[in-house]
């Protein structure tokens, strides 16, 4: 019995010894990891056993490794854990190519991620970066093409550049709302992705970031995102709809290419904030485009190679023109650059060949822009360039300007004299180079005063030309300057004129305005020519009309509860009051006054038929608005057919919007 006993006890040693052998792996390979400068790198260890784990112990920083250089790089296809114990960081490249790593333990603790840490770890589906780690390098985890999910935690402030290309199962992530930046083509690939969430604290996305991402159909962007890299989203084939927030200031150039949305849009604009951009690399033949009131910039690239654009209206909002917004638009004939305009990028207009007339309404405002070079200028493929409307034969450089700017004038040869007042110290390069119709230089100063200007190289033809001296426009030209009007536009045949010479003034109204009167020197005009005797200031009046051609109605005004006017519609009970002129003899007139909500929605009417009533007088018609529930935003008034008809008849009149 004795016997027996000793012997079981002998056979469950042996086997726990034996379970014990296969309890404890075999060690492979081991050495040092940490960083060099510290205790050199023996702070932190390696070790890589039969299992194919391979653990990573100590305290401190790991080395930052260049590709390939890692101590393990001779096991990579063995590797397939890693466990860290103790280190704080990641180094650059520590387990890239490490194509058998299914996975990873990083524990609190480690506060980085290196540069392509984990590039090209193809069989790692997925990975939990704990919450102390507060920095992800560039490419950290590209062409973890089995990566199916990732939590980024709430430390890290940026996606950096390359962070998840090539990540092809990636189908969902979530960015933390301490994201500030996505870096460039920091998704680049990930043809899994079908939404992404941009959180309200990212700033920039930028070039490539979501690019060859096939498969996204949502992107939600953040109200703090300012600027959108260069093909961005592009080939994003099934994206059919995004929201611009109006913190976007920039669009660079193909950020929606090859995009769902991109294909959808007949106008190929979008507007970034107060910025517009082209996003559609072709046009429909003969297209015109009119930027919405409000904006402020035209992009760079904004209209680059659209050949199909022939003409733009360019609002007074506008102070920038980007770099090579216009580029090769060929079709490009004319365009009115408004003073507010600022600054134009560089080769701005370089290509539109077929450009032949530019028009401006400031040229103390065009001399303060700085043309860095030719193709910044409209003028080098123009020749040709109007002043409020009238051919500028007779430059007069205003007494405001000092030095006039490189380029300035570069190609404008329908000059042919030029006033220089003695205000202007200096000529720069090119100012007036290829203005080669420049015939007289007339100088406020004298000879002497002359040689003082600093006269830069390029303007042969404004120095070779014959000068007067000591002479004042009066002399031998009188200027006649037109005002803007509201409602059209006024033109002179020149801008300067000799004494006696006929002066022939243009007014063209503009579509729902009718010309009421033309003044000189604030005197009524009769006719549309005078004689000049003097320097002449040209101005008009337009009327805006609405409704048909036999009734026209005026601007609503509202009156407020306690009898004062107001600028919006007020909430509570208020009375409108809309003008309404019979100008023939017609029967019957019939108007109607229409309330709608701030999104649009049509909310009432009141029908308004006169009937005789005589040619060419005004009714006011004054009726009372019910507000109370607050939901009425806008008033319009339309002329109709009759009560059967409510088509209007020629545009609306509107208050409040």
């Amino acid at each position: 019995m004795k016997k027996r006993i000793i012997f079981t006890a002998l056979m469950i040693f042996l086997l726990a010894c034996i379970l014990s052998a296969h309890a404890f792996a075999a060690t492979v390979a081991s050495g040092y990891c940490g960083d060099t400068s510290v205790n050199n790198g023996q702070n932190v260890t390696w070790t890589l056993d039969d299992s194919g784990t391979l653990t990573v112990s100590g305290s401190g920083k790991m080395e930052d490794y260049s590709y390939s250089s890692a101590p393990w790089d001779s096991f990579l296809s063995s590797i397939i854990k890693v466990n860290i114990l103790g280190a704080t960081s990641i180094g650059n490249y520590a387990f890239s190519g490490c194509n058998s790593l299914t996975s990873v333990n990083i524990p609190d603790g480690v506060t980085s991620i290196g540069s392509d840490a984990f590039h090209n770890c193809s069989s790692l589906s997925s990975i939990n970066v704990p919450d102390s780690v507060t920095s992800i390098g560039n490419g950290a985890f590209s062409y973890c093409s089995n990566l199916t999910s990732i939590i980024i935690p709430n430390s890290v402030t940026s996606i950096e550049n390359y962070m998840f290309e090539g990540c092809n199962s990636l189908a969902s992530i979530t960015i933390p709302d301490s994201v500030t930046s996505i870096g460039y083509g920091a998704f680049y690939g990930c043809s899994s992705l079908t939404s992404i969430n941009i959180p309200d604290g990212v700033t920039s996305i930028r070039s490539y970031a979501f690019d060859d991402c096939k498969s996204l159909t949502n992107v939600t962007i953040g109200n703090s995102v300012i600027n959108i890299g260069a093909k961005a989203f592009r080939n994003c084939n099934y994206l059919t709809s995004i929201t611009i927030p109006d913190s976007v200031m920039s669009i660079s150039e193909g950020a929606f290419y090859n995009t769902g949305w991109y294909d959808n849009q007949p106008d190929g604009i979008v507007y970034a904030g107060k910025v517009a951009y082209k996003y559609k690399g072709s046009m429909p033949e003969n297209t015109h485009v009119t930027l919405r009131e409000g904006t402020v910039g035209i992009g760079d690239y904004a209209f680059g190679d659209c050949s199909s654009l022939t003409s733009i209206t360019i609002p007074d909002s506008v102070t920038s023109i980007g770099e090579r917004a216009f580029y090769y638009c060929r079709s490009l004939t004319s365009i009115n650059i408004p003073d507010s305009v600022t600054s134009i990028g560089n080769s701005a207009f370089a290509g539109s060949n077929r450009l032949s007339n530019v028009y401006i309404t400031d040229l103390g405002a065009w001399c303060k822009i700085t043309f860095g070079n030719a193709d910044k200028d409209p003028f080098l493929y123009a020749h040709n360039f109007y002043l409020n409307g009238t051919e500028v034969e007779f430059l007069e450089i205003p007494d405001t300007v000092q030095v006039l700017k490189s380029n300035v004038f570069y190609g404008a040869s329908c000059i042919k004299t030029v006033f220089i007042p003695k205000s202007v110290i200096g000529i720069a390069a090119n100012a007036f180079a290829g203005c080669s119709g420049i015939e007289k230089v007339i100088y406020e100063g004298g000879e002497a005063e002359w040689n003082d200007i600093a006269i830069s190289s390029g303007n042969e033809y404004l120095v070779n030309a014959p000068r007067f001296y000591n002479s004042t426009l009066s002399e031998y030209y009188f200027t006649v300057s037109c005002e803007i009007c509201a409602g059209g536009t006024l033109s002179v045949d020149k801008n300067a004129f000799a004494p006696g010479e006929t002066v022939t003034v243009t007014a063209s109204p503009y579509s729902g305005y009718e010309l009421t009167a033309i003044y000189v020197d604030g005197e009524i005009l009769d006719g549309n020519t005078f004689s000049a005797s003097k320097n002449h200031v040209v101005s008009a009046k337009f009327e805006r009309l609405f409704g048909s051609d036999d009734c026209r109605i005026g601007d609503i005004s509202v009156t407020g509860p306690d009898g004062n006017p107001c600028q919006t519609v007020p909430q509570g009970e208020f009375l409108a009051t809309v003008p309404i002129t019979n100008k023939t003899n017609i029967e019957s007139v019939t108007v109607m006054l229409a309330s709608y909500s701030s999104s649009g929605r049509f909310r009432g009417m009141a029908w308004l038929t006169f009937k005789n009533l005589p040619a060419g007088v005004t009714v006011d018609v004054t009726l009372p608005v019910d507000n109370t529930s607050g939901d009425v935003a806008e008033l319009r008034a339309f002329v109709v057919d009759s009560l059967q008809s409510i088509s209007p008849l020629g545009n609306a009149v509107s208050f409040g919007k």
